[in-house]
């Protein structure tokens, strides 16, 4: 906080970027808010340009992070309710850098079948049967150019869908 125009960064120990801001805090100061995972961070900032200078104060509050809500595996996939006639709405969350999401689901007979997320979190999706063999990815076709979108005809038989972010930063 304060009057001077401030940049933040956020960075692992390791010196991984990991995110930074210019101003979305109060006034001209930076502000970050990101999960992350176990480890050493450091939170280098400076002055805008590295020209600007002034007081500041750093403000840090911390908040636990959500439990992951469905597995990270395919073997333990989270089963999709079988409603092949209608909506089947699953809420999830990307909770912490490189949550993944699998779930399953199985056809009685072909379907013409759309799977796709909605929402502010950047997030990919890939589709597998089985055996693990993948069968379709998709980043970027969701109507908000965030959210993946896969469809086509599936034969009746088990599938697999991961749900992951964008990257190792996205959560959400």
């Amino acid at each position: 906080t304060g009057s001077t125009d401030t940049l933040g960064y956020l960075r692992r120990a390791e010196s991984q970027y990991a995110s930074s801001n210019d101003d979305d805090g109060e006034g001209t100061n930076f502000a970050l808010s990101q999960t992350v995972t176990a480890c050493i961070y450091y939170i280098p900032f400076e002055g805008y340009n590295r020209t600007v200078t002034g007081p500041y104060s750093l403000e840090m509050s911390f908040q636990a992070a959500p439990n992951d809500d469905y597995p990270n595996n395919q073997a333990d996939a989270a089963p999709i309710p079988n409603n092949p006639d209608g909506d089947n709405l699953i809420d999830g969350i990307i909770g912490e850098s490189g949550d993944k999401d699998y779930f399953s689901f199985t056809l009685d007979a072909p379907y013409k079948v759309v799977l796709q997320t909605t929402g502010d979190t950047d997030t990919i999706g890939t589709l597998f049967d089985k055996d693990g063999n993948e069968l379709a990815f998709n980043d970027d076709a969701g109507d908000d150019n965030f959210n993946f979108r896969l469809a086509g005809t599936l034969e009746p038989v088990t599938y697999f869908i991961l749900v992951e972010g964008y990257d190792e930063n996205t959560i959400g």
